[in-house]
């Protein structure tokens, strides 16, 4: 056996394991009425997701931003002091900002130095255990993947996420785009 008829055998062969493996699930949340239907029953949520749920029931635009207090991007985020501006212009929209790997601490004092407005719901989301430890950190939030601060998501008025910022800092332009767009009569 040559060395190249060898080594065709082996990716064959490794194809043909990984094509073996059962597929993941796949979740389509835009057909749930909402996400905790998109969820196993099994799954329990913490206070703060069904905090942000029952917002989501109500209707309406919501806007769920996530932060840390200690992660730089989060603070670079407010000191560009934009959002104050596009909490005052879209009083149509319910803000919601969640601290995220914080040991279960609010830290209002920082939202109160970036001007975020104290009608705006802030709720704190506990991990398993010390923040300072990844492992303790909960990876999700309504069943969605939240891994980096800050994160912002937008819901339509039907309680379902439209638009996802994940990977970090927004800024006003990028929002008052995304809520122009969420405010449209679509069909998704």
């Amino acid at each position: 056996m040559t060395l190249r008829t060898a080594l065709l055998i082996g990716v064959l062969l490794a194809v043909g394991c990984a094509r073996a493996q059962e597929a993941p699930p796949v979740v389509e949340l835009g057909s749930a009425p909402l996400l905790r239907d998109a969820l196993p029953a099994d799954t329990a949520w913490t206070d703060t997701e069904q905090q942000v749920q029952a917002l989501l029931e109500e209707g309406g635009t919501v806007v769920v931003h996530f932060w840390a207090p200690w992660c730089h991007n989060s603070r670079n985020e407010y000191a560009g002091g934009f959002w104050p501006g596009v909490i005052a212009a879209h009083d149509d929209v319910r803000f919601v900002f969640v601290t995220v790997f914080n040991d279960g601490r609010l830290s209002s004092d920082v939202l109160d130095d970036a001007g975020i407005p104290s009608d705006v719901v802030r709720l704190a989301q506990p991990d398993y255990g010390p923040s300072n430890k990844r492992r303790n950190r909960r990876q999700t939030f309504l069943g969605l993947p939240l891994t980096w601060t800050p994160t912002t998501w937008i819901f339509n008025r039907r309680g379902r996420l439209a638009y996802a910022v994940n990977y970090g800092e927004v800024d006003a332009a990028l929002m008052q785009t995304l809520l122009a767009k969420v405010g449209t009569d679509w069909s998704h």
